[in-house]
C-alpha cells in the first residue's frame, strides 16, 4: 500500500512540477503580450493627443479669425458711426471672402439691428432689438461685459440650421468709452466643424465638445455624446473671448488595441516552449525516478539489489528490535544452474532466474524482503513468521517450488535450492552478520547435498 501510494505521490509531483512550468511560461507570456499591448495603448494615446491639438488648432483659428476679421468693421465705425449701407456692404464682403465659416454679419446701433449682410434671406432681422427678448438681452449684457466680446450657441436659426454667434460690443469717442451696439458674426456650425475635419469619413476618434463659462462650471454640449467623456478621454481646451469649450477624444474602437500579429505569435512561442519545456522535464523526472529504481533494483527480476536489501533489513532489524521478536534470514542458492547455463545458454538460464522469482515471489507477503544478491543466489528476509516451524514450512515450499521450475521451463536439469537459516538475535545483532551466518548455513546445505535447509550454527 505504502509502495502504490509513494508511486502516485511522485506521479502527482511529476504533474504539478510540469505544469506549474508550463504555467510560467504562459504568464510570462502574457506578460510580454501585456508589455506589447501597453505600447500599443501609448502610442495610440499619442496619436489621439496629436489629432485632438489638430482640430482644437483648427477650431481656435476659425473662430478668432472670424472674430479678428470683424476688427476693421469695429474701427470704422468708432471714427464713422454713421455708417452708410454700402460702407457697411463694402466692408463686409471682404469680412465674407476671407472666412468660409460665416453666414452672416449684423451691427445694431443702440441694440437694434440696422445692418445686415448678406441681406437677401435675412430681412426678418432688420429692426430687431435685443433689449426686449430676454434670452438675447442677456448674451448682449454678457458681450457688453468683456471688452472682446461673447460668442454664443450653439443656436438654431428659422431654417433649422445651428448656428454660434460671436458679439463684440462697439465703442466710439475719443478714448472709446461711448457704447455704440453690437456687431455680430454668425457662425455656421455645420461649416466650422467641417474644416476642423471633425466630421471627416477616415476619421477614427469619436469627439465630443462641451462649454464650460469663466468660472469653470460646465454648461451644454456643443457637439457629439457626452458619454465619450465618461471613456478616459484625451481633454483639450479651446479658449474663447469669455469662457471656453472642452473637447474629449477617444478611438472608436476603444482602448483595448485588439490583439496584435506579435501578440499571437508570443503566446504560441510561449505555448509552444511551455508545452515542449512541461514535457521534457517529465520525461527526466521519471527518467531520474527510473534509474533511481535502477540503482536499487535488479534489473532482470526487479527485485531489490544488495544495496536496496542492507536498507530494508536494517529497518527491519530494528523494528524487531523494539517490538521484540525473533527475525530469520535466508540465503537461498539455486543447485543445478551452472550446468543449466552451460547446456542451454545464458538465455535461457535468464528465463530460470525469473521463473523462480516469479514463484516464490507468488508464495511470500508483499511486506516479505526478497533481494538477489547476485548470480544464482538470493536472499529472503519474512516479517512475521516468528517460530521455526514456520520457517522450515517456507523452505519446504521454497525448494518445492525451484524444483518445479525444470518441469515447467521442459529442462533437462533439475533445479534446486539450497537455503541457509541464520536468526536474529541469536545468530547476529545487524543485517550484516546475520548475512554471513546464512550464507556459512547455505554452504553447510550444499555439503549436506543440496535442495535441502540447514540452521546456521555456532
Amino acid at each position: 500500500m505504502k509502495i502504490v501510494l509513494k508511486k502516485y505521490t511522485f506521479i502527482i509531483l511529476q504533474i504539478s512540477v510540469s505544469l506549474l512550468v508550463f504555467s510560467v511560461f504562459i504568464i510570462f507570456s502574457k506578460y510580454s503580450v501585456n508589455i506589447l499591448r501597453d505600447e500599443r495603448t501609448e502610442r495610440q494615446r499619442e496619436q489621439v493627443v496629436q489629432k485632438s491639438l489638430a482640430i482644437q488648432s483648427a477650431l481656435s483659428n476659425e473662430i478668432y479669425s472670424a472674430a479678428n476679421l470683424v476688427l476693421g468693421l469695429l474701427a470704422t465705425v468708432s471714427i464713422h458711426p454713421d455708417l452708410s449701407q454700402k460702407e457697411f456692404e463694402l466692408i463686409a464682403k471682404i469680412i465674407f471672402r476671407k472666412s468660409d465659416v460665416v453666414s452672416s454679419i449684423t451691427m445694431a446701433p443702440n441694440n437694434i439691428i440696422s445692418y445686415v449682410y448678406p441681406l437677401e434671406g435675412h430681412e426678418e432681422k432688420l429692426g430687431f432689438n435685443f433689449m426686449e427678448h430676454p434670452s438675447h438681452r442677456l448674451e448682449v449684457l454678457k458681450a457688453v461685459s468683456n471688452p472682446n466680446g461673447a460668442l454664443s450657441g450653439p443656436v438654431i436659426q428659422p431654417d433649422g440650421t445651428e448656428v454660434f454667434i460671436s458679439r463684440v460690443p462697439i465703442y466710439q469717442g475719443e478714448g472709446g468709452y461711448n457704447y455704440w451696439g453690437m456687431a455680430s458674426i454668425i457662425i455656421d456650425k455645420k461649416s466650422l466643424l467641417q474644416k476642423a475635419r471633425i466630421h471627416d469619413s477616415d476619421l477614427w476618434l469619436k469627439i465630443a465638445i462641451k462649454s464650460q463659462d469663466e468660472r469653470g462650471l460646465d454648461g451644454g454640449m456643443i457637439e457629439g455624446n457626452k458619454e465619450v467623456f465618461d471613456d478616459s478621454p484625451i481633454l483639450t481646451t479651446i479658449q474663447l473671448s469669455s469662457g471656453s469649450w472642452i473637447m474629449a477624444a477617444a478611438p472608436i474602437q476603444g482602448w483595448s488595441p485588439p490583439m496584435g500579429k506579435w501578440d499571437f505569435i508570443i503566446w504560441l512561442i510561449g505555448i509552444i516552449l511551455g508545452v515542449i519545456i512541461s514535457i521534457l522535464l517529465l520525461h527526466l523526472l521519471s527518467s531520474h525516478r527510473k534509474m533511481k529504481r535502477l540503482a536499487l533494483r535488479d534489473p532482470l527480476t526487479g527485485l531489490a539489489n544488495r544495496r536496496l536489501f542492507h536498507i530494508l533489513a536494517e529497518r527491519q532489524i530494528m523494528q524487531a528490535e523494539r517490538t521484540n521478536i525473533n527475525l530469520f534470514m535466508l540465503y537461498l542458492d539455486l543447485d543445478n544452474f551452472k550446468k543449466i547455463n552451460d547446456r542451454h545458454g545464458h538465455k535461457t538460464g535468464d528465463i530460470v532466474l525469473q521463473q523462480f522469482v516469479k514463484s516464490i515471489s507468488a508464495n511470500i507477503r508483499k511486506t516479505d524482503i526478497f533481494a538477489r544478491m547476485g548470480g544464482d543466489e538470493f536472499v529472503l528476509l519474512p516479517c512475521r513468521l516468528a517460530t521455526d516451524e514456520n520457517i522450515e514450512h517456507l523452505c519446504e515450499k521454497i525448494i518445492k517450488l525451484s524444483n518445479s521450475v525444470s518441469v515447467e521451463l521442459n529442462l533437462d536439469v533439475d533445479l534446486g535450492c539450497s537455503i541457509g537459516i541464520s536468526r536474529f538475535p541469536i545468530d547476529g545483532a545487524d543485517d550484516e552478520q546475520l548475512l554471513k551466518a546464512s550464507d556459512k548455513a547455505m554452504y553447510e546445505s550444499k555439503n549436506k547435498g543440496k535442495n535441502v535447509f540447514s540452521y546456521y550454527l555456532k
